[in-house]
Parts: structure tokens; sequence; C-alpha cells
């Protein structure tokens, strides 16, 4: 995947997190870079990290999905790979 198709990928997903009305949170980041793909940013509650990996499964196929969100209020995340 060049460098252009994974910006296009990760602008379509944050895109998709923006727009699910189970994650409603635009201000989300993912970078794509080869075969796996990360999201990090705050979310506000629990549901709404959830609800962000299931979200982006359904649209990554293959790719490693590695999830470093946040819970507004909460301590640092540990990485979490999905």
């Amino acid at each position: 995947m060049t460098g252009a198709s994974e910006g296009y990928l990760a602008a379509h997903l944050e895109e998709a997190l923006a727009e699910d009305g189970r994650v409603a949170e635009p201000g989300l980041h993912v970078q794509v870079v080869g075969n796996r793909v990360v999201v990090s940013g705050t979310v506000s509650d629990p549901e709404r990290k959830q609800a962000v990996v299931a979200v982006l499964e359904g649209l990554v196929g293959a790719r490693e999905l590695v999830d470093l969100t946040d819970v507004a209020g909460a301590g640092p995340p540990p990485e979490e790979r999905v």
C-alpha cells in the first residue's frame, strides 16, 4: 500500500468513526502503516471505546488493529491489540 492510499484509508476510517452514531467522536486519529491500523484519541465513555473497535473491525479487513484510545477521565490506556 502506498503512502497516498494509506492516507486515503486513514481519512476514510476517521470519517466512519465521526459519522457512526455509536462513536460520533470527530477527534479520533487513525494512522495506517502497511498492514497496521492504529487509532488514538479520547472518547467520552467505555461504550464508545468498544464501539470504535467494532466499527473499525468491520472496515480494516485482515489488517492488524491497535486501539490506543482512552476514556475521558480515565488513566492512560495500555496498548490493546485487537
